[in-house]
């Protein structure tokens, strides 16, 4: 289905993750997706890694498998409330390797799309446990291309590049983002937004894990680089409805794309 005139509402998910329990992690996303669609998005939008967060050294045992059984009990959701799920990221086994895999489910609870983290952390040996992706594709939620990144991605500004020019109007960014950096966060989101004059939404997490404290600070922010919603450091449901028009009046004023200099890059 199209989305009715030119606005896309979108809610995003920010929770605290259980470091041991996977099983708990569903159950409280399940409860905070049947509460988020109370107010009727078309999309939502969950954090990274929210199955098992970063527990690599029993990340072989509680990843999914080839999705499951995350991917069928967000399926059932998305049919049952007739919503669209950006479902965060989870690790997933597949074929024996570990991805952080974020899937797209639309509102008729097909999977449509899946996207594994292209740039991992080394310095946090995420590499050592995980498989990298290699694509960068985009997708459409009711007639809309989108994109969507993870977390360290956000640091790679070729990545928002290549999916606005393959006509993404909107980025999805779920993350794990540190309080110690979220000076960070809050620049690198605001400028992928600005530099690509698409719509940004990005969820992170909140909580603690061993010494790192999550800034959570999920967000909403548009092609001026203007924030239209956003959470604090606490568990909850942010919603905005975005203009889509705006990302055409945007770059009609200011011609980025038409004064781009490919040649010469």
């Amino acid at each position: 289905m199209a989305l009715e005139g030119v606005n896309m509402k979108i809610a995003i998910i920010q929770m605290d993750i259980d470091f041991n329990s996977p099983e708990e992690n569903r159950k409280k996303v399940l409860s905070m997706l049947e509460k988020a669609c109370e107010d009727k998005p078309d999309v939502v939008l969950l954090p990274e890694m929210w199955n098992t967060s970063f527990n690599f050294e029993s990340i072989e045992d509680r990843a999914d498998n080839e999705g499951q059984p995350t991917l069928g009990l967000l399926m059932q959701m998305a049919a049952a409330h007739d919503v669209n799920i950006i479902a965060g990221s989870i690790a997933d086994k597949i074929d024996g390797n570990i991805f952080n895999r974020s899937y797209v489910i639309n509102r008729e609870g097909k999977m449509i799309f899946s996207y594994d983290k292209i740039h991992l952390v080394h310095h946090a040996k995420e590499d050592a446990y995980m498989k990298a992706g290699n694509k960068a594709e985009v997708f459409e939620i009711d007639g809309v291309k989108c994109g969507i990144i993870i977390c360290y991605d956000l640091r790679f500004p070729e990545l928002c590049r290549t999916l606005a020019l393959k006509g993404a109007k909107v980025i999805f960014a779920p993350v794990q983002w540190f309080e110690t950096r979220s000076s960070h966060y809050e620049i690198l989101s605001k400028a992928r937004a600005l530099e690509n004059q698409v719509y940004f939404a990005t969820a992170n997490r909140v909580g603690k894990e061993f010494k790192a404290v999550f800034c959570g600070k999920s967000k909403v922010i548009d092609p001026w680089a203007e924030v239209v919603g956003e959470l604090e450091n606490e568990e909850g449901i942010v919603y905005c409805e975005i203009d889509l028009d705006l990302i055409d009046r945007v770059r009609n004023k200011v011609t980025c794309y038409q004064d781009r200099r490919p040649d010469v890059y």
